[in-house]
């Protein structure tokens, strides 16, 4: 059994409400991820909204916190085989698919929408148009990351296995930024690389803004 983990935040609202709603109308377990730097505790779950709020800001810099975070209180649940995490702006075509194929394929360890190595240029910089997503831009600009073999952040999905692994790893968290780039590094660095899927692809799901070429 497997669970989905859909990343959010205060100015997304109208793309947590649909995907409420469409998570909502699927026998389907799921939970977002929100943060909420003001709170007293680690975490706060409101299970009226399905939402799990994490301590730390409500910001693009804090994705890798929030999905680490994310995957640690669902591992201590204990509950489920692994989990496949979305982004609120992901757009799913054919929910009842996804959910078959991610079951059929729960012996994987790593599997996503759109795999991309990038391991040939080992190292990268953020780009002008990437910085400007962030709130402290000049803490980046300039910074040098590791490289992976990754799947895209607007879907993918991760075993109890590669769960562990990333909890065991959070010094590559916090020195990371982009978040799917980031779990790719840790499982490669694990030996594990995503594994392509017969019929995963854009058309099943894909990012908002994302065009097939």
């Amino acid at each position: 059994m497997f669970i989905f983990m859909i990343l959010t935040c205060e100015k997304n609202k109208s793309s947590y409400e649909e995907k409420y709603n469409l998570f909502n109308k699927h026998n389907c377990d799921f939970i977002f991820i929100s943060g909420n730097p003001d709170q007293e505790y680690e975490y706060i779950y409101d299970e009226s909204k399905k939402i799990l709020f994490i301590k730390c800001s409500d910001n693009y810099d804090n994705l890798p916190l929030k999905v680490f975070m994310g995957i640690k209180y669902i591992v201590q649940l204990g509950k489920y085989d692994g989990i496949f995490k979305l982004d609120d702006t992901s757009i799913v075509r054919r929910f009842a698919q996804l959910i078959d194929t991610v079951n059929k394929n729960l012996d994987k360890d790593y599997f996503g929408t759109i795999d991309q190595d990038n391991r040939n240029i080992p190292i990268y910089t953020l780009s002008k148009h990437r910085l400007g997503r962030f709130e402290f831009k000049d803490k980046y600009d300039g910074k040098k990351f590791n490289n992976s073999f990754f799947c895209h952040g607007c879907g993918y999905y991760i075993s109890l296995k590669s769960c562990n692994i990333i909890l065991n790893n959070f010094n590559i968290i916090k020195e990371n930024v982009l978040e799917d780039t980031c779990i790719g590094l840790i499982l490669n660095t694990n030996n594990i690389f995503p594994i392509r899927i017969d019929g995963f692809n854009y058309k099943l799901i894909h990012k908002l803004g994302y065009r097939k070429s």
